[in-house]
């Protein structure tokens, strides 16, 4: 270790400087050294692959195609991701296939046929629909069906959801994200026709506050209303804000068949009439407030009459279920 960084030496004799704020790259790169077949310089660029067939390049710079590109690696291989280059098709049928086109400005393409860039995705977005395949288990009935996502994101879920056939009306928070999940849209123009984006936060009625991340190391783009995750690697942004009741009314929307929540802790701004004409409920719940608590969001939804499954969805999450995890909660007929 010198000063704020870290040389790092492969055991093909790469040398790499890291800067210690960095570390999650650091972790990512051992990670996909550890599984690689090819991992060596060339040309300025480290190649790697996983089967001798398929390669993918990461510039020395590691800008932030790469920051992506090696989250993207390090989090799927290990859930057992088939990763393609452009080179490379297969006919074997697997769910968990991503094609990564690298260029200049670099796309992915997940089995389905749905389109990503790859500047715009998160640490763990695509692996967790993706290849993780968290939300198949309540979305395969989603034909003509409607979902609210709240919590679009980059739009990773909103696709999914509509290539299962659903109308998706896609919150999603911050503007960083949304630009993104409009960019990611225009890849998917047939998929996007399903999908009604809206830059809003859901949970209350307002121009509600939130905290964005400005660090250019951390490019973790989730926010809350409800808690400030950044500390001073944040600035203040503000966006309208709907409740359910708000958002069903301004749409009329009639009936909801899945309500999917990944807002950071606007779950718990539920209230028991909003939940009359909903079917279905997928809420990735953080309890960041003392006040916020697991056993509130279960009465609330038995008293709803919905049967609820509680569950961990990363196999790298050590924290308690009481402050982190997931809901599927189905309606009682």
């Amino acid at each position: 270790m010198f000063g704020n960084s870290r040389i790092v030496k492969f055991t093909n004799g790469i040398n790499y400087t890291i800067p210690i704020s960095l570390h999650s790259l650091f972790v990512n790169l051992l990670q996909i050294e550890r599984y690689s077949q090819i991992f060596d310089l060339k040309d300025s660029k480290i190649e790697v692959s996983f089967d001798t067939q398929n390669k993918f390049y990461l510039s020395l710079k590691l800008d932030e195609e790469d920051k992506r590109l090696l989250a993207l690696l390090a989090y799927g291989i290990v859930d057992g991701a088939v990763f393609l280059d452009m080179e490379h098709n297969t006919k074997i049928i697997n769910d968990k296939v991503i094609k990564i086109i690298q260029g200049n400005r670099s796309t992915i393409e997940t089995s389905e046929g749905i389109k990503f860039f790859l500047d715009s995705i998160g640490p763990d977005s695509i692996v967790e629909t993706y290849v993780r395949r968290i939300h198949d288990n309540y979305s395969y009935d989603l034909q003509n069906k409607i979902v609210i996502d709240a919590g679009a994101s980059i739009g990773d879920t909103p696709l999914y959801f509509a290539s299962k056939g659903a109308t998706v009306y896609a919150f999603e928070l911050t503007k960083r994200n949304y630009d993104q999940m409009l960019d990611n849209l225009q890849l998917n123009s047939s998929l996007s026709k399903q999908i009604i984006p809206v830059n809003a936060g859901v949970g209350k009625d307002g121009i509600i506050e939130y905290n964005e991340n400005i660090s250019k190391e951390n490019y973790d783009g989730a926010a809350s209303f409800v808690v400030n995750k950044y500390g001073q690697n944040s600035v203040k942004r503000k966006v309208k804000g709907m409740t359910v009741k708000t958002i069903i009314e301004t749409y009329s929307i009639s009936d909801v068949y899945l309500l999917k929540l990944d807002c950071k802790g606007c779950e718990y701004y539920l209230k028991k009439e909003e939940l009359h004409n909903i079917h279905r409920l997928k809420i990735e719940y953080y309890s960041y407030l003392k006040n916020h608590k697991l056993s509130d969001l279960v009465k609330l939804l038995k008293e709803s009459n919905f049967d609820i499954l509680i569950f961990k969805h990363n196999p790298n999450d050590m924290g308690q279920l009481g402050n982190r995890g997931n809901i599927v909660a189905e309606k009682i007929i």
